[in-house]
C-alpha cells in the first residue's frame, strides 16, 4: 500500500499500513557481459537463443497480468503488430495468462486476429510463455528482461508496475527507457 492510498482510507476511518515495494537489485540487474556458471561471457543473442529464438531478432518484451482490460493488452499488440509489418524482423516476448480470466483477452484468438498465424506458426512475431499458472524463477526472468531490447508496458491503470520496475533494474545504467 502506497502513502496516498493510506492517507486515503485514514480519511475514512481505516487504520491502513504503509508497506514499502520495491525490487531486489541483488536478483534483478543488468547480466549481460557478466561470466555464467559455465565461465562463458553471457551476450544478449545467446539469452536471445535461450528463450528459443534466433538471437539477432530485435525484441521487445511484455510481462502482464491478463486479468482484466486496464492492463492494455490488446492495444499494445495492436501498435505491436503495425510496428511488425514495418519491420518484419521485430519479434515480442509476451509473458502473460492465455485465458480471458476476470474480464481478460483470449490471447490466442487475439494473436490470430492481429497478425493472421497462431503463436505456434514459426512465422509468428510473437513468442508467448503462456500458462494457466505462469510461473518463472526470479532468475528466468532476469534473463529475460536482459534479452529484451525494449521494454513495452502501457497499461491503463497499474497497481505497483513491478514489471516495469524488475525490466528496469536489468537494463545497463544510462539507457534509455
Amino acid at each position: 500500500l502506497c502513502n496516498w492510498a493510506a492517507e486515503v482510507m485514514k480519511k475514512v476511518g481505516m487504520n491502513p499500513r504503509v508497506v514499502p515495494l520495491g525490487v531486489d537489485t541483488k536478483a534483478y540487474k543488468p547480466i549481460i557481459g557478466h561470466i555464467d556458471i559455465n565461465g562463458e561471457i553471457i551476450t544478449q543473442e545467446a539469452l536471445k537463443k535461450g528463450i528459443g529464438l534466433k538471437g539477432d531478432e530485435f525484441l521487445v518484451g511484455m510481462v502482464a497480468a491478463n486479468i482484466d482490460h486496464r492492463k492494455n493488452l490488446e492495444l499494445q499488440l495492436r501498435v505491436f503488430a503495425e510496428f511488425w509489418r514495418r519491420h518484419p524482423d521485430v519479434r515480442i516476448f509476451l509473458k502473460t495468462n492465455p485465458s480471458p480470466l476476470a474480464g481478460g483477452w483470449d490471447m490466442v484468438k487475439l494473436t490470430q486476429k492481429l497478425f493472421g498465424l497462431s503463436a505456434e506458426d514459426p512465422a509468428s512475431p510473437v513468442f508467448m510463455t503462456m500458462h494457466e499458472h505462469t510461473d518463472a524463477t526470479t532468475e528466468q526472468m532476469c534473463r529475460g528482461y536482459n534479452s529484451f531490447d525494449v521494454y513495452l508496458g502501457a497499461a491503463y491503470a497499474e497497481g505497483a508496475g513491478l514489471p516495469l520496475m524488475e525490466a528496469t533494474a536489468c537494463f545497463p545504467a544510462g539507457t534509455q527507457v
